[in-house]
């Protein structure tokens, strides 16, 4: 069954269960039991393997289709580099305290830019992640832990710490 329902005024996509738009409060349609899936038929080409991989990976990154989620996601990620270089520089001064309660505001935006490409429209963080199921909590982990890793490495080699 299908996890998502568009709206038919606006198109944005909500949850399966929600009656209304959450973008422009429309009425959503009933959600109809997904039609049962036809073996392949011979004679009809079936995607290939890349053209497979590519619809699995949209479906994964929703966002990277939407022009507004991409703008969007880039200007958080633009505010996290920001607040992050600040964050860095307190860091590096010794200023460890001011450095983690700047660097908190720093991961709200990153997980903001990360959790629009992850839902496929525009939201608090929050709504984005009670959406999730285990592969975009995976994605979000991996995407969370790998640059904060490189960050304090940066920090180390700085000499703070």
């Amino acid at each position: 069954m299908a996890r998502w329902k568009e709206c038919p005024r606006c198109g944005a996509r909500g949850k399966r269960a929600h009656n209304f738009c959450i973008a422009c409060g429309t009425r959503l349609p009933s959600a109809e039991p997904a039609p049962p899936e036809r073996e392949p038929q011979e004679g009809v080409e079936q995607p290939g393997g890349a053209l497979r991989a590519l619809y699995w990976f949209l479906d994964l990154f929703p966002g990277l289709l939407r022009p507004t989620v991409i703008v969007a996601s880039l200007l958080a990620f633009v505010a996290a580099a920001i607040i992050g270089a600040f964050c860095f520089t307190w860091a590096v001064f010794g200023l460890l305290m001011e450095a983690i309660f700047v660097g908190a505001f720093a991961v709200v935006a990153y997980w903001a830019g990360i959790t629009w490409i992850l839902c496929g429209y525009v939201c608090l963080p929050a709504e984005a992640l009670a959406e999730f199921d285990g592969r975009k909590w995976t994605i979000l982990f991996v995407l969370t832990v790998l640059p904060l890793a490189l960050f304090l490495a940066l920090v180390k080699s700085h000499g703070a710490g």
